[in-house]
């Protein structure tokens, strides 16, 4: 979210013009007008807007969630007596690649709702099967899975 101060020592520096357009660019309509203690009056954009809440939940949960992958994963593969856990990784990566280029059109074409459903569930699967099956295939698995949700 966009947060701007404009108050007029901000205004004053070189950058507060710049910084107005930016917002106005953004979508800013009106920005908020407050009166501080000392008499000082200033304006702020709101960071939060309530139709933001539910997609911030979703990304901090995935970023969560291939933040808990990456680092589990080195560990856990070792446990279960992979040599390395780079394979894992490069099998993420290049599915994740392989999603990129092949599948760009794909939300245009099936629509961005079913997309980012069908994302979510090949991660949420991936990570499951990380939890709850304790084997090398799974997570081979899971780097595939997690490679095509979302990023």
């Amino acid at each position: 979210m966009l947060a701007l101060i404009t108050h007029p020592a901000c205004l004053a520096h070189e950058n507060g013009p710049i910084a107005a357009e930016a917002s106005r660019a953004v979508g800013v309509r009106r920005p908020l007008a407050v009166t501080v203690d000392g008499g000082d009056s200033f304006s702020y954009v709101p960071t939060s807007d309530a139709i933001a809440v539910l997609p911030g939940i979703v990304l901090a949960l995935g970023v969560g969630g291939l933040t808990t992958f990456f680092l589990f994963v080195p560990e856990y593969s070792r446990e279960l007596g992979m040599g390395s856990s780079g394979g894992l990784f490069l099998l993420y990566a290049v599915m994740s690649l392989v999603i990129r280029i092949f599948g760009a059109t794909l939300p245009e074409r099936l629509g961005p709702r079913r997309m980012v459903t069908v994302a979510l569930l090949a991660f949420a699967i991936g990570l499951v099967a990380v939890a709850a099956i304790d084997a090398v295939w799974a997570l081979w698995f899971a780097a595939a899975l997690i490679g095509i949700g979302p990023e």
